[in-house]
């Protein structure tokens, strides 16, 4: 039987409605279900940290017998051409790219990435994330952090809050999709997100009008993302569903 999932971490904006989504539809499909808990984070390691802190303290005063089994979500920068934008992966291990030498490994739940694996299927690719404290744009940086981190895809709340997890006992996986792939450039977004981690429309609007191709590649890819985001939540919350059957 399937490990329970308890929590979705994902990022706010289009990314939890994706997740929102597929996990809505599961549960049309089923009367009297228990829906996974959606979480919003915000975007950025600090605004991350930040926010697990406050989040698992008050999640310890529900949870002193049982603490919750949590998947972060999302979509992802691809490093490798191997992936090519749509690509669901499962997370082994992640890596900390936010500081100047090279981290550790950090392994993800070895159960729950069973569990996931059984799930998912062949439908995910297996690989090792990196997190960055900014957005990755270029096709020279993504294949420079790919050579120095020996990582598959980059993001921006992984390791963080899978340190956080795991430092209390939390059971953590990692689910995401390839949104933008190792080859092409688009625009950059490190001035359009706040300090709090929120999206800034104009900003992002402004660099959009900079690169225009690049923002058509990035619009489209994260398009195609989100859709296989949404199925990935289906499978999850309907596999939870199927386990608390007994199927």
């Amino acid at each position: 039987m399937c490990q329970p999932i308890d929590v979705i971490l994902v990022p706010k904006g289009e990314e939890f409605k994706a997740v929102q989504r597929g996990v809505e539809r599961a549960l049309a499909t089923f009367s009297d279900s228990q829906a996974i808990k959606i979480v919003a984070l915000p975007v950025g390691p600090g605004p991350v940290g930040r926010f697990m802190q406050t989040w698992m303290a008050s999640m310890s005063v529900n949870c002193d017998d049982h603490r919750p089994t949590v998947i972060l979500m999302g979509l992802c920068g691809g490093l490798q051409s191997s992936l090519p934008v749509g690509q669901a992966v499962l997370y082994e291990h992640c890596l900390d790219g936010t500081r100047s030498q090279i981290s550790a490994e950090i392994p993800c739940s070895t159960q729950l990435f069973s569990t996931l694996s059984n799930i998912l299927g062949d439908r995910v690719t297996i690989v090792t994330g990196v997190t960055c404290d900014r957005v990755i744009s270029r096709a020279a940086q993504k294949q420079q952090l790919a050579q120095t981190h020996a990582a598959d895809v980059v993001d921006m709340e992984g390791v963080v809050a899978l340190t956080c997890l795991r430092d209390q006992g939390y059971e953590v996986g990692m689910v995401r999709v390839v949104s933008d792939n190792a080859r092409g450039d688009v625009p950059d977004l490190n001035h359009a997100f706040d300090a709090q981690g929120n999206l800034r429309p104009s900003k992002l609007a402004g660099q959009f009008l900079k690169q225009p191709l690049g923002a058509l590649r990035l619009i489209r890819g994260s398009l195609k993302a989100l859709a296989v985001l949404e199925v990935m939540a289906f499978q999850l919350q309907s596999a939870n569903v199927r386990s608390s059957l007994g199927a």
